[in-house]
């Protein structure tokens, strides 16, 4: 059952690492006068990027844990 909770996290995860490359790259190539509004997307990428790799190890640890 673990590693059913471990691959369901991993596909979320990665998902995740998708969208955060999304608003990295919308936020480095955005043509905005406004440079708060490119930052926060970059940002907003970087922090789901991290939260989203942290999830990565934590699924796999509890994907290779025995009992």
């Amino acid at each position: 059952m673990k590693q059913i909770a471990a691959l369901l996290g991993l596909a979320f995860a990665l998902l995740n690492l998708y969208a955060a490359y999304l608003l990295a790259s919308s936020g480095l190539r955005q043509v905005s006068k406004d440079v708060m509004d490119r930052g926060l997307l970059f940002m907003g990428g970087l922090a789901i990027g991290i939260f989203a790799l942290i999830l990565v190890g934590q699924c796999l640890q509890l994907f290779v844990a025995r009992k």
